[in-house]
């Protein structure tokens, strides 16, 4: 895996229209995870796109410190396998989670990318527990046809440091 650089200072905020747009990519995004569709969400990534949830907070890169999520193409991959194969017994039952994506705020970036700051609420339901894990969300999104791709996406949990069960499901 390479290292992706988390987002680069912005050049300025999208108007209405083209932030209602990343909204909505965000809510799409949030849908798939909830609804299990682990494929089409991992389609929403560029080639080169990056999943990143680190362990600790303020984490700087993703090498020198263990992370919680470090995915290239090629993770996100296995790890949706993993969720798939009928031996999981993580998820046995299947976990099911609603996502919540608020507070979204988005800029033109560097290279017509586009810098997006969001806050997540993840209600996890797995083994007669619920969960709730909060989280800064930032995605790095590039224009793929009409809509977007996401080149990276880093989630910073709440409690990042703190004691954490095995968890499956992507934020």
């Amino acid at each position: 895996m390479t290292a992706q650089p988390a987002p680069k200072a912005a050049a300025g905020p999208l108007d209405r229209e083209a932030l209602r747009a990343v909204e909505d990519f965000l809510i799409h995004e949030a849908d798939l995870l909830d609804e299990r569709r682990f494929e089409d969400w991992a389609a929403l990534f560029t080639d080169d796109g990056i999943y990143w949830v680190p362990a600790v907070p303020d984490q700087d890169n993703p090498f020198d410190t263990i992370s919680i999520f470090y995915d290239d193409r090629e993770g996100r991959d296995v790890r949706i396998r993993r969720l798939r194969h009928p031996k999981n017994l993580a998820e046995e039952p299947p976990t099911r989670t609603i996502h919540i994506v608020q507070n979204v705020q988005a800029e033109a970036g560097e290279g017509g990318e586009i810098e997006v700051r969001s806050r997540l609420l993840m209600l996890e339901y797995r083994n007669g527990v619920q969960r709730l894990y909060g989280a800064r969300c930032r995605h790095r999104l590039r224009r793929r046809g009409g809509g977007f791709a996401i080149a990276h996406k880093r989630v910073d949990l709440l409690n990042c440091d703190g004691f954490l069960p095995m968890m499956s499901i992507p934020f």
